[in-house]
C-alpha cells in the first residue's frame, strides 16, 4: 500500500507544475485560469469530539464530493490537513466563483456514513482567485488564494472571499 504522504505530495507536485504550465499557456493565448482554495470549518474540534478516523471520513466525503463536481480537465488536490485546492482551466472569475457557491451548496447535504451513524455536515470556507485579474505567477496566486481563504475564515466562516487584485506583487 502506498504512502498517502507521498500521493498527496505527488499530486500537490503536479497541481504546482501543471499551474505554472496552464499559467504560460493563458497567458499565450490570453485564457484565465481559476484557483480555488477550500477549508473544512471547524475541523480541528469535529475531529477532537469524534476522532481522526471520522475526521478522515469527511475528508474523503468532501474529496468525493469535488472529485463529482469538476471537469476532468481541473486539477482537485489535497492542499494540507484540511484544506483542498482546484485549478480550473479556462475558467473566469464569475464562474469560478459559481463553481465555489456550487460546492459550499452541496457540501451542507453531505452525508458521511461512519461507523453505522451519519456524521454532521459540514460547511467550507473558501478563497479564490483568478489569473489574470489577479496576478500571473503561480506562487503570488497561491498566496493570494491562501490569504482569501483566511480572510474567509476571519469574517465568519462557510463565505466565499475573492482575492485582492494584484496587491501580492
Amino acid at each position: 500500500m502506498r504512502n498517502l504522504f507521498a500521493v498527496c505530495s505527488e499530486k500537490m507536485k503536479h497541481m504546482e507544475e501543471t499551474l505554472e504550465r496552464e499559467l504560460l499557456r493563458g497567458s499565450r493565448k490570453g485564457l484565465p485560469l481559476g484557483v480555488i482554495i477550500i477549508d473544512v470549518d471547524d475541523f480541528k474540534r469535529f475531529n477532537d469530539t469524534f476522532g481522526p478516523a471520522a475526521g478522515d471520513a469527511i475528508l474523503c466525503g468532501v474529496g468525493s464530493l469535488l472529485l463529482g463536481h469538476v471537469r476532468g480537465e481541473d486539477i482537485p488536490c489535497r492542499y494540507g490537513g484540511d484544506e483542498f485546492i482546484i485549478v480550473l482551466f479556462d475558467t473566469s472569475l464569475e464562474v469560478t466563483a459559481e463553481r465555489a457557491q456550487c460546492l459550499c451548496k452541496h457540501v451542507q447535504h453531505l452525508h458521511t456514513p461512519y461507523e453505522g451513524q451519519t456524521l454532521a455536515a459540514v460547511s467550507l470556507s473558501v478563497g479564490i482567485t483568478v489569473f489574470p485579474e489577479h496576478d500571473s505567477t503561480s506562487a503570488i496566486l497561491l498566496k493570494a488564494v491562501d490569504e482569501a481563504l483566511y480572510r474567509a475564515k476571519r469574517q465568519g466562516r462557510g463565505r466565499i472571499v475573492v482575492a485582492d487584485s494584484k496587491c501580492y506583487s
